[in-house]
């Protein structure tokens, strides 16, 4: 797994990856609560990754 943290609407949340089972977790930082968030987003972003290759590539080959 791997972290970084993600700014948004003035608040910080980490975001660790697993990439073996496709999903994205975090979790609110700085707050006296606990927000905990987890999406199989990661799926969404490998297809995405790979659609866009797939463009290049065939821009590159006409």
């Amino acid at each position: 797994m791997s972290s970084n943290t993600l700014k948004y609407k003035g608040q910080i949340g980490s975001i660790e990856h697993d990439l073996d089972r496709g999903m994205l977790y975090g979790k609110l930082l700085f707050i006296n609560d606990l927000v905990l968030m987890g999406n199989k987003v990661a799926e969404h972003l490998k297809i995405s990754t790979e659609k866009g290759r797939k463009l290049v590539i065939s821009t590159i080959n006409q």
